[in-house]
């Protein structure tokens, strides 16, 4: 029994997973109604990812194993953004980064004077 019976449900379960699934190319076939991963239906089955709003990584063509495991991502995920601003450097993109970096420092810097302050009131 497959995981997923179309592309519409592989999404949900992305997005669910906060933007990241892993999943073997035996999903990725059976969610595009494949028998097989031949070459033109890799390629098929990357449009279908494509037109799903999905990406995956690595960015190369799919494999041809059914037990590969790839990383089906949300484009439009916060995560899909950052994915894509690397995958597709661009000056947005870089924008996107910059924050992202950002964001995360701050956070880091927050919680690093957030213990400092639990261990002088400790002391």
């Amino acid at each position: 029994m497959s995981r997923f019976q179309n592309f519409t449900e592989l999404r949900a379960s992305v997005e669910e997973r906060g933007g990241i699934l892993a999943v073997s190319m035996a999903d990725v076939r059976d969610a595009g109604e494949a028998k097989r991963l031949r070459g033109g239906i890799r390629e098929r089955l990357e449009r279908a990812l494509q037109n799903e709003g999905l990406g995956q990584l690595p960015p190369e063509p799919l494999p041809n194993d059914q037990n590969k495991v790839i990383r089906v991502y949300s484009r439009n995920s916060d995560l899909g953004e950052i994915v894509e601003a690397v995958l597709h450097p661009t000056d947005i993109g870089d924008e996107r980064l910059r924050a992202a970096a950002g964001s995360e420092a701050g956070q880091a810097v927050e919680q690093l004077e957030a213990i400092r302050e639990i261990l002088d009131e400790a002391a």
